[in-house]
């Protein structure tokens, strides 16, 4: 897969391989490997291929926006609101030099609500993080195509199945779309743990294009769960991203922004509901 030119996720990929090379000297991949088997389930966290996947995220900053922090910011709290919302995952941004994440954050939440599926959400570059993700609690992970060479993808994807995790493969545009496509379908063994997203975010400008959802919807695959991220702010949006064949949203900055997250998430829900069936 070709890597993006983009300065903001090559400086991303950059940073996260400095943290695996840190994380890796105090426990080695295999440990790691081990360590994950002990607690995990044995069945993967099982897609909703029919209905609409629901993913919020917890994240306390934004490149675009800033910190994203109010002042009575609680991490349980707004888990908590979320799954008052109905969000069928929550994903957490685990990045600390631009998101302000980490992966105590994960581990902190799964432990928490030990029943609610958690999806880590950072640049991982390599295996080691998906292995990383699990034994933190995550029942899958985000990869992203930009980052990543088709062999890489395809090896880290093997290993969150190895896990018995969940997959989000994030293109930003057609090229890595159809290169997605491509890698996803030699993986034939198990298509019902992987998710395909579409961000519709302009790395050169860290700006939304939201018509982006719609410019690429003819190149969606149908056997696969494809997810809609970044730019959604008010139910009207989700009756759009259901009508272009979507079956799930990642919404973050929204939920995080909002005065009463479970409240707008029960709404964007609602709307994604009345949309299916207008279908």
């Amino acid at each position: 897969m070709t890597k993006s030119t983009d300065n903001f996720l090559l400086t991303m990929a950059s940073k996260s391989r400095e943290r695996y090379q840190s994380s890796s000297q105090n426990i080695s991949e295999h440990q790691l490997i081990e360590r994950c088997g002990i607690n995990k389930p044995n069945t993967t966290f099982p897609l909703n291929k029919d209905g609409f996947t629901f993913i919020a995220e917890i994240k306390k900053a934004s490149p675009s926006i800033g910190e994203l922090l109010p002042d009575n910011f609680d991490l349980h709290h707004q888990a908590q609101n979320y799954i008052t919302g109905g969000a069928d995952i929550i994903s957490v941004l685990t990045e600390p030099s631009r998101f302000l994440g980490s992966l105590n954050d994960l581990s902190q939440l799964s432990k928490q609500y030990p029943n609610t599926p958690f999806m880590r959400k950072d640049f991982l570059v390599h295996p080691y993080q998906v292995s990383e993700a699990c034994y933190a609690g995550a029942v899958g992970v985000l990869l992203i195509a930009g980052i990543l060479s088709d062999s890489q993808l395809e090896t880290m994807i093997k290993r969150a199945q190895k896990h018995h995790m969940f997959v989000l493969v994030e293109a930003f545009n057609k090229k890595e779309l159809e290169q997605s496509i491509s890698v996803i379908t030699k993986l034939n063994n198990q298509p019902s743990s992987i998710m395909l997203g579409v961000n519709c975010m302009d790395l050169k400008t860290l700006k939304v294009n939201f018509s982006w959802f719609g410019q690429l919807a003819e190149a969606l695959p149908k056997g696969l769960v494809c997810v809609a991220e970044s730019g959604i702010n008010v139910p009207s949006d989700l009756r759009k991203i259901v009508n272009w064949g979507y079956k799930g949203a990642l919404i973050g900055t929204t939920l995080m922004q909002s005065n009463n997250p479970a409240q707008t998430l029960l709404e964007f829900r609602q709307a994604a509901i009345i949309a299916q069936q207008a279908l």
